[in-house]
C-alpha cells in the first residue's frame, strides 16, 4: 500500500539564514513575487558576519536595501565589474553589481554568465542573485524571457506572498494575470487556492522553470501573518506535494522577521 503523504510541519528557526542552511560558495537564486526586501536585508547582514557577499540581480532591482548598504558598482563591461568588485570587497564584506541605471531609479540586471564567471572568479563567499521581477506585486509564473536563472545557481528559491489565497485573480495580486490565468488554468477574477500557490512556484511554467538541473529548490512562503495558519500550512502542503521537501515561511508584520521552516 502506498505510503499517505504527510503534511509538513512548521518549526520557528532563529534566524533566516538557518532556515535557508545557505553554504559557503553558493549562488542563491530568488525568483517569483512578494516583497523580498526584509528577507534579503536579513540575509545579506547574517551572512555578512560568516563572509564577503555579493548582491546583484538578472533582472532589475531597487538601489538599497538598507540604510548601511554600500554604493553599487556599476560597469557596462564585465572585466570593469569585476576590477570595482574586488576594490569594494577588499575593504568591506558586502558589495551589489549593477550593470547601471534604468529609468526611475532601478539598477539594470548583469547578464547571466556574468553571474557564472563572478562565482567561478571567487569574488565573494556568498552571491544572492534577484532572478526575476513581478513588479512588485504578490504572485507571478514564468514568461517569455523570466526567470532568469544563471547555471551556476546552487539553490533556487521561488516566492510568493501566501496573503494571495482566497483573494480574485486580477493585476494587483498577480504580475502579467492574463499569463498565470492560462499557465494555471484559470478564470480571470477566480479565487486563488493554495494549489495554485504551489503550482505557481513549482509547477512545469512556475518560478523554478529553467533551474540548473541538480540545484536544490527551497520554496519560501511571504506574507504569512495576512494570511493565517491553515492557509499557510495548506499551502506548504500543496508544495510538498509537488516535491518540495522543505519550505521557509516569513513575515515581518510585527516589525520582526519571523520565520519557520515547514519540513
Amino acid at each position: 500500500m502506498r505510503e499517505a503523504l504527510r503534511a509538513p510541519t512548521p518549526a520557528p528557526v532563529r534566524t533566516v539564514g538557518e532556515a535557508l542552511a545557505i553554504e559557503p560558495g553558493q549562488v542563491v537564486v530568488f525568483t517569483g513575487g512578494g516583497d523580498l526586501r526584509a528577507v534579503l536585508q536579513s540575509l545579506s547582514a547574517e551572512l555578512t558576519l560568516r563572509g564577503r557577499v555579493l548582491l546583484t540581480t538578472t533582472t532589475q532591482m531597487a538601489p538599497a536595501l538598507g540604510e548601511d548598504d554600500p554604493p553599487p558598482v556599476l560597469a557596462s563591461r564585465y572585466d570593469d565589474l569585476l576590477a570595482g568588485l574586488e576594490t569594494m570587497l577588499a575593504s568591506q564584506r558586502r558589495a551589489i553589481a549593477t550593470r547601471g541605471v534604468l529609468a526611475g531609479g532601478l539598477l539594470r540586471g548583469v547578464p547571466r554568465g556574468w553571474i557564472d564567471r563572478l562565482c567561478e572568479a571567487n569574488i565573494a563567499d556568498y552571491i544572492l542573485v534577484l532572478g526575476d521581477d513581478a513588479r512588485g506585486r504578490p504572485l507571478k509564473v514564468a514568461g517569455a524571457d523570466d526567470p532568469v536563472i544563471p547555471g551556476s545557481a546552487s539553490v533556487v528559491m521561488p516566492c510568493a506572498a501566501v496573503s494571495v489565497v482566497d483573494r480574485p485573480l486580477d493585476d494587483t495580486v498577480a504580475y502579467r494575470p492574463e499569463v498565470l490565468a492560462a499557465r494555471l488554468e484559470l478564470q480571470f477574477r477566480q479565487r486563488l487556492t493554495p494549489r495554485h500557490i504551489a503550482r505557481a512556484l513549482l509547477g512545469p511554467d512556475g518560478c523554478t522553470r529553467d533551474a540548473p538541473q541538480g540545484c536544490r529548490i527551497l520554496p519560501v512562503l511571504l506574507d504569512t501573518a495576512a494570511a493565517g495558519p491553515v492557509a499557510t500550512k495548506t499551502t506548504a502542503y500543496e508544495l510538498r506535494k509537488l516535491g518540495a521537501m522543505r519550505i521557509v515561511a516569513c513575515d515581518e508584520s510585527t516589525g520582526h522577521l519571523q520565520v519557520e521552516v515547514y519540513a
